[in-house]
């Protein structure tokens, strides 16, 4: 589905050789390790002080199916979107721009949409506190007398104190954990999935919670600071099984996950765990070492968060990298990890051992202890 998917497969981030003037090392949507694929990274980054690393990030997001379903809500989901972007990379949201793109203001249909999403939108950016400090409005944008979709596009610039401790979007080693932070919900009306396989839409789009995006990028921007999390992707078009596939082709790493105990706890199905595009949900890879750190943030925030997986080192045939989805909750007895169920020797821990989660890059034979590298540097690929 998320190759067939326009919408999740039009990648266009590129690097830049210059950005802001004074500014000639910038780049725009990339790490400074060249991805084996090319594939998406948002927000979009530019050094603007050589000497100390200080940067802005700014993410443009739109949706407008959730839009053409209730348009009030869709500018809220755009700038929840673009508000969680920069925040997932470890920059703090400061500003807003927009271009509001509409049908023709002399049909009534086309002028409520209108005001209800700019309606929507000044609540949003008063409640997340963040201004607007600019944009503008395009309108007759449709065919005869059949207008477009109300697309709302909304921006948001963050700043971060240093580049070269920005989160990426996909994870760059193995044996990390993957934990989904957020609730979902089975709202799957305007998503990919609805679109792309029964070409339906219709019914509300996913509710907007603006006082958890707040809570939640908050802890991803401390928790990037902290040095907590070593790549974060923030979950919409497409939901849990697009993020997935681009954290992995990002940096060429694979993942083992398993849904049985999410969909316990929120009471969905695995399609809808998969393809669910409820808001305010982002997907962490955690060092094992930082884990209790991380879960421990969460909780004193009160942001639901649940191990799904690790990341796999693993390849496919030895060309494409691996994403193992496991339905129900067959996980090993020990250390409670799909990577080594059933428990071999080789690879878990006996049962005396201290409680460590199991993990090709813990237990592959040959593999050392020592400080991580940053997120950013290249990946030695194993023999």
């Amino acid at each position: 589905m998320t190759r067939s998917a326009p919408r999740c497969c039009s990648w266009s981030a590129r690097p830049t050789s210059a950005a802001a003037p004074g500014s000639p090392t910038s780049t725009t949507g990339t790490s400074s390790a060249t991805p084996p694929w090319p594939c998406p990274t948002t927000p979009a980054w530019s050094r603007v002080d050589e000497s100390t690393g200080l940067g802005v990030a700014v993410s443009l997001d739109a949706n407008g199916r959730f839009a053409h379903l209730d348009p009030r809500a869709g500018a809220q989901l755009a700038l929840a979107e673009s508000y969680r972007n920069v925040s997932t990379a470890g920059a703090t949201p400061l500003a807003v721009t927009d271009c509001l793109n509409f049908g023709s203001p002399e049909d009534p249909g086309v002028m409520w949409q209108f005001s209800e999403a700019v309606t929507g939108l000044a609540d949003a950016c008063a409640e997340l506190g963040v201004p607007v400090t600019g944009g503008n409005v395009s309108f007759y944008n449709q065919t005869g007398s059949e207008p477009i979709h109300p697309t709302p596009v909304v921006g948001v610039l963050g700043v971060i104190d240093d580049v070269a401790r920005r989160t990426p979007s996909g994870w760059a080693l193995p044996g990390q954990q993957l934990f989904l932070l957020g609730a979902t919900r089975e709202e799957l009306s305007g998503s990919e999935w609805a679109w792309v396989v029964h070409e339906h839409l219709g019914g509300l789009p996913p509710a907007v919670d603006l006082a958890h995006e707040k809570v939640l990028g908050s802890v991803l921007v401390n928790a990037s600071r902290d040095g907590l999390v070593d790549a974060a992707h923030d979950l919409s078009e497409g939901g849990l099984a697009q993020a997935l596939v681009e954290g992995c082709l990002r940096r060429g790493v694979g993942a083992r996950v398993w849904l049985g105990e999410l969909c316990e706890r929120d009471g969905v199905d695995v399609a809808t765990a998969l393809f669910s595009e409820s808001a305010g949900r982002v997907l962490c890879a955690v060092p094992r070492e930082e884990e209790v750190r991380f879960t421990d943030m969460c909780t004193a925030r009160g942001v639901a968060h649940l191990r799904i997986g690790v990341t796999d080192g693993v390849e496919a045939d030895g060309e494409a990298t691996s994403l193992d989805v496991s339905a129900d909750d067959s996980r090993c007895s020990r250390c409670r990890s799909p990577s080594c169920a059933p428990p071999t020797p080789a690879r878990c821990p006996p049962p005396s051992a201290p409680d460590v989660r199991c993990s090709p890059a813990v237990h592959r034979p040959g593999s050392s202890s020592g400080r991580r590298p940053h997120p950013s540097a290249p990946v030695a690929r194993p023999p």
